[in-house]
């Protein structure tokens, strides 16, 4: 409620403000201003505060009701001073707008996060009490502005956003309603993860016509398997983490990068070369019986990594499943690179 007692003294801190700024005996600005200028100086703080609600209630979905509302103080701890020691009509424009993007993100922000850190028996009281700190606020602002100077009123207008940091930054928890938000966005659903991963293997596959010819076979196959090892190791830590514990929603979009980084890789190497050099490694009289065994190896492999996937999951865990893939891909560069002396 102290932020809301700012901003209640923001709105009305040209009532006892302007008439110091017109008067040439008070006024802090080395001439006298216009009517135009004064009005401005009153007015854009509400103009401000029409953007703040959209900048702010965005800001407040992504990085949580608390942050926001700590970083909707700063604006009031910076300008407060500002307006106390600038001379110039332009500073103040320029404070007067951002304080009231600041007021205008409080008064969208503050409601929601009240309304979701209070017990249904006490929401109706707290909510209630944003209106009696605003009215403090226009009361402190009417009461006290009219007798001191402008630099003295301002520098004390400064000292509520500061004890609100401080107090909030200490005392106050994140809502819990945006802790669940989180965690339900930071998990995709399985379809649509199965979407992207198809999405993008079926892309990828139109590159290899174009640059196979250009660059080689050894090359595509090299770039392939390194991609393919760089994707399949941090999956295989991520699942090492998990498995022992370590918090790892911080990064709980690696699963879907590395599998969509693995496809790609897979798709424009290992994937469609091996399969196209069939045809150019064998003579021509053993070519249909070795490509034949060659081809069914790989539906057998595919068909006991499907079958025994999920036994070997249990028996050693997917940390340790991906790190020996990752090991395959590598025997597999080796492999590239002997073929292709």
């Amino acid at each position: 409620n102290l932020l809301l007692l700012a901003c209640g003294a923001a709105l009305t801190w040209s009532s006892p403000e302007l008439p110091k700024l017109l008067d040439p005996a008070t006024t802090p600005f080395r001439r006298t201003i216009s009517p135009q200028e004064s009005s401005w100086i009153s007015s854009i703080i509400t103009l401000g505060a029409s953007i703040g609600p959209f900048l702010f209630g965005f800001v407040a979905d992504k990085i949580g009701r608390k942050s926001t509302l700590l970083y909707l103080g700063l604006p009031f701890l910076i300008c407060q001073p500002l307006l106390a020691f600038s001379t110039d009509t332009g500073a103040f424009l320029a404070a007067r707008f951002v304080i009231g993007l600041a007021v205008g993100g409080t008064f969208i922000v503050m409601p929601m996060y009240i309304g979701e850190i209070s017990d249904k028996d006490n929401r109706g009281a707290m909510a209630a009490s944003m209106s009696c700190f605003v009215c403090f606020g226009i009361f402190f602002s009417c009461s006290v502005g009219p007798y001191v100077s402008v630099t003295t009123f301002n520098l004390v207008l400064a000292v509520f956003p500061a004890l609100f940091l401080v107090m909030f930054f200490v005392s106050a928890p994140e809502s819990p309603h945006f802790h669940v938000r989180v965690q339900e966005s930071t998990t995709l659903a399985p379809e649509i993860c199965t979407t992207v991963i198809v999405g993008v293997q079926f892309l990828s596959s139109f590159l290899t016509p174009l640059i196979i010819d250009r660059f080689g076979r050894k090359l595509i196959l090299l770039f392939s398997a390194f991609f393919m090892v760089a994707s399949e190791v941090p999956l295989g830590v991520y699942f090492h983490l998990k498995n022992n514990h370590v918090d790892v929603d911080g990064i709980s979009f690696l699963p879907i990068v590395t599998l969509t980084t693995f496809i790609v890789a897979f798709n424009v190497g290992f994937g469609p070369i091996p399969w196209a050099m069939l045809c150019e490694l064998f003579p021509s009289e053993v070519k249909s019986t070795a490509s034949a065994l060659v081809s069914s190896f790989i539906w057998i492999m595919a068909f006991c990594l499907t079958k025994y996937f999920e036994c070997l999951v249990t028996a050693f865990g997917m940390d340790v499943l991906f790190l020996f893939f990752a090991c395959c891909c590598m025997l597999g560069a080796m492999l590239d690179m002997l073929i292709f002396k």
